[in-house]
């Protein structure tokens, strides 16, 4: 296979007979390894020429170096405190000035008027205020952006004069001078020849100094593209087009392009697949058939898919090679940094459990963890969710992890300690690296050393200039600046597989291809980039809008795919509903021209077996533990979960298998109804066995308050109910209370009303004798109240849900398996147990019912066995209770009898 970069090397050896006086320009640096190791073959004896990437070959000009990000921008906001009478705090700075500096260097690259383009900036929002009857209302907002725009043509003019002052630069700044001064670089190098290869769209800068060097020495450029493009006027040619028709230079000379090799290209396979995984599965496939990776690329049309993309490589790719950039916000070991920040920012002397947690868990810290200290973690996060504990102390956690290892006692010391300055702080994730470098894999250790730099670069710039006062600044520019940084791999371009983004792939050839995410929105990208020039003024002067860089996509992937024998090219088929999984216009554009390509759909194969209920068939073991589980006692809610889901009940109340604990970051249900239960029983075991006045109602409400605040203390135990979500439903249990409270007074200021408290809280028990069993079954719960209530007997239950009326409607007990009177049974069993009971007067008439708390209007609502819709019929006679019995006895007798518990797969969890 010929590459172009071969092609144009031998056309360049063939005009000269020593390389002595040649300088080559390039567009990347991998084209540069690619281009040098070319040579080796072409060039025995004799000089090599200068090779250089055009950054390179600009800075060359120049003797200018290019600023770092950070440094820029601190050097930037230096200079708005010296412009600016009431500047904005650091914080504030950074998010607008990223987007100004962006704009600067566009506007540089593009050679604009510096004064014009401000000016005209300055005087479209002045048009904007404009108004024939000077009405116009000029807001505070308007005022402020108005002024902002006046700024920007002094900020640029002094950061672009105190750059040059220490040979600094930004690109576009170097770009601009590299203009100013290239006739002089020329002159210098009278006796070189100058050749650019596979350049494409260029800003003003680039093409002013391409176009002056060309009439320099017979220098040439070449470019890479096929002539069907040309031809046609498709997209990808659309600047080479515009160069090749406006450029003095080709005024009756031959331009260098590369071979016809599209039409030649016929093995070209499209395949859809449902989700990005499911593309990578198909990669790996494709390099599982391939014979061999040699000159095969991976082409990453999403590049946030790398790490999936390595853990899939097959075994027989002995060698995989990464070069790409790869954004630092998506490394494991960021949110390993970035989560200690976020930690520090919210707290100064406790931390959330949570936050805690998720950092002595994070893979970060695997590899210095010793068994030890495995373990001791492990009884550390038992003992924090059997302990409630929702915030932690540094002495706390440090005392937890007294026995670990004294590697792992230095990393909790930079972890949780508590904040003493920005520098400090800095130093500890400088230490936190040293520590983590000595056991990090290779790749983790690349990861390490690049937030090595960033630290370093972040602690010397702070020293300087002092931005960054605290822990929330720090941490929101860290989080900013992670968005825009990436971590370049550089692995060996010329062995095994390649693995590359879409712009790591100019000037290169392959004749395997393999590239991912063809989608609209990937290939091309959407481009939405932030900037303070709106599209108007930019079509005025010349720079570039999303039209241009959608033309540069469509070069980079229509060139890459010419020169290749083998291309594969993948695409999410499903699409969504916001337009992720569109197929690329690229496709699109590809099926037209070649009508020969094959497509290809890939769906993950879809199990149609029937789902099966999981099934326990009972032994000699089982019965034991459940004939030992109805001595003991049989509650009411264990009745219902049989009837609901037998497998549960197996798993729950004979083997005893519960759900594991959690802390309660935000009060629970479950917790919620607790309080509730505990505040009433306090608030009336006073009166228990007396007669309840309206005062006692009165005095219960004045002490209600305190005593939910201590139920809620004991069960969150060091949970905070002062704030969040805990204040708000501390709020709801207080509502609750009050409102139950105030129905109580109601009822009570009644004379004729009488109201005697028989029972709170209390545990009941009854025995049941079953035809079969030769023991009997006992019976037992905790029932919330028994009163008296003007010579009835009420068996309450409280209930902090909601009770529907259908819920408590028997009308045949038959159906009372039914989940949704699973209540009535519960109540049910209650009264049998007070029925059963010699502690109350059983003559009397009974009733039983919930007091739901979402429904405390309802009152008391009652089991009903009427049909009719306005007489209720309430009392739980003998007749009644006797033919609940028989129905309970027949659930005990299935239980008892079933030969195996089956899930009921219909059942709600």
């Amino acid at each position: 296979m010929q590459t172009f970069i071969s092609e144009s090397l031998d056309d360049i050896i063939q005009q000269h007979q020593s390389l002595r006086d040649v300088c080559i320009v390039l567009p990347s640096q991998r084209a540069k390894i690619f281009l040098k190791n070319a040579l080796k073959s072409k060039v025995e004896i004799g000089f090599l020429p200068e090779v250089f990437t055009i950054e390179d070959w600009i800075g060359n000009i120049t003797k200018l170096r290019k600023v770092e990000t950070t440094e820029l921008l601190f050097r930037f906001y230096g200079i708005y405190l010296e412009t600016e009478k009431s500047p904005e705090s650091f914080q504030k700075f950074i998010d607008w000035a990223p987007t100004v500096l962006n704009d600067f260097n566009e506007i540089d690259q593009y050679l604009v008027d510096i004064k014009s383009i401000f000016d005209y900036l300055r005087d479209i929002q002045r048009l904007r205020k404009w108004s024939v009857t000077g009405t116009f209302q000029e807001t505070d907002l308007i005022k402020s952006h108005q002024y902002f725009l006046e700024k920007l043509h002094p900020l640029y003019a002094k950061l672009y004069e105190q750059l040059l002052q220490t040979k600094q630069g930004y690109q576009g700044l170097i770009y601009r001078e590299a203009v100013k001064g290239i006739a002089e670089y020329l002159d210098q190098k009278s006796s070189h020849s100058f050749y650019f290869l596979g350049f494409n769209a260029l800003n003003k800068a680039e093409e002013q100094l391409i176009t002056t060097t060309l009439r320099h020495n017979e220098s040439e450029i070449y470019w890479d593209i096929d002539r069907v493009f040309l031809e046609k006027g498709h997209q990808c040619a659309r600047f080479i087009n515009k160069y090749l028709k406006s450029w003095e230079h080709y005024q009756g000379k031959e331009v260098k392009i590369g071979a016809d090799n599209f039409e030649k290209l016929n093995d070209i396979q499209v395949v859809g697949t449902t989700k990005e995984v499911s593309q990578i599965k198909a990669v790996s496939q494709i390099l599982e058939n391939s014979e061999s990776a040699t000159n095969t690329a991976l082409v990453l049309g999403d590049e946030s898919v790398l790490p999936i993309v390595l853990n899939s490589i097959p075994k027989n790719i002995a060698g995989v090679n990464i070069t790409m950039g790869y954004q630092l916000k998506d490394l494991p070991i960021a949110s390993f940094f970035s989560k200690i920040l976020q930690m520090h920012k919210d707290r100064d002397a406790v931390f959330y459990f949570k936050d805690v947690l998720l950092l002595l868990n994070h893979p970060a810290l695997g590899t210095v963890m010793d068994d030890n200290t495995k373990q001791i973690l492990s009884s550390f996060v038992e003992k924090i969710h059997k302990t409630n504990r929702t915030f932690l102390s540094d002495a706390y956690i440090k005392d937890n992890f007294a026995n670990c290892s004294d590697t792992f006692k230095s990393i909790l010391e930079l972890l949780f300690s508590a904040f003493l300055s920005v520098p400090k702080f800095i130093d500890r994730f400088i230490n936190l690296i040293d520590i983590l470098k000595v056991t990090a894999a290779p790749v983790q250790k690349e990861s390490l050393f690049r937030f090595y730099t960033i630290f370093k670069q972040i602690k010397s710039l702070d020293h300087q200039l002092n931005y960054l006062g605290d822990v929330k600044t720090l941490q929101y520019f860290f989080d900013r600046y992670l968005g825009k940084e990436s971590l370049f791999f550089q692995g060996e371009p010329l062995m095994g597989l390649q693995i590359m983004g879409m712009l790591e792939t100019r000037v290169l050839d392959f004749e395997n291809l393999i590239i991912t995410g063809v989608n609209e929105g990937i290939l091309p990208k959407n481009s939405n980039a932030n900037s303070f020039v709106p599209f108007d003024v930019k079509l005025a002067y010349g720079l570039p809008t999303y039209k241009e860089k959608d033309a540069i996509f469509s070069y980079h992937f229509f060139r890459l795919i010419s020169r290749a024998k083998k291309v594969y090219l993948l695409f999410n088929s499903v699409s969504d509903d916001f337009g992720q999984g569109e197929k690329s216009r690229f496709l699109m554009q590809l099926e037209l021209l070649k009508p020969s390509i094959k497509n290809i759909s890939i769906a993950p194969k879809v199990t149609t077996e029937k789902v099966v209920a999981k099934t326990i068939d009972r032994n000699p073991e089982i019965y034991q533990k459940l004939q030992k589980h109805l001595a003991r006692g049989l509650s009411s809610t264990a009745i219902t979960t049989f009837l609901n889901n037998p497998l549960t009940f197996y798993k729950k109340y004979v083997l005893g298998i519960h759900e594991a604990d959690e802390v309660e970051e935000t009060i629970a249900a479950n917790t919620l109804g607790t309080v509730i239960h505990e505040t009433l029983r306090k608030l009336y075991t006073p009166f228990v066995n007396k007669y309840l006045e309206a005062d006692d109602i009165e005095n219960m409400q004045n002490q209600s308050q305190a005593i939910i605040s201590e139920m809620f203390g004991r069960e969150i135990r060091e949970g905070n109910i002062r704030e969040g979500k805990n204040r708000l439903i501390f709020e709801v249990a207080k509502s609750y209370i009050k409102n139950f409270l105030n129905a109580e007074k109601k009822l009570l200021s009644d004379e004729n009303n009488a109201l005697k408290i028989l029972s709170l809280e209390a545990d009941y028990k009854t025995e049941i004798t079953i035809e079969g069993l030769d023991f009997p079954v006992v019976l037992k719960g905790q029932i919330d109240r028994i009163d008296e209530l003007n010579g009835t007997l009420r068996v309450i239950d409280y209930k902090t849900g909601k009770v529907e009326s259908g819920n408590l409607k028997v009308l045949n007990f038959e159906d009372l398996k039914e989940e949704k009177f699973h209540k009535a049974i519960q109540l049910f069993v209650y009264a049998l147990m007070v029925a059963n009971s010699n502690k109350f007067d059983t003559a009397k008439p009974m009733v039983a019912g919930n007091i739901s708390f979402k429904k405390l209007k309802s009152g008391l609502q009652l089991i009903n066995f009427s049909s009719s819709r306005t007489v209720a019929d309430n009392t739980i006679t003998k007749e009644r209770l006797n033919a609940f019995e028989t129905a309970l006895k027949s659930y005990i007798t299935e239980m008892i009898s079933l030969e195996s518990f089956v899930e009921n797969l219909e059942a709600r969890y």
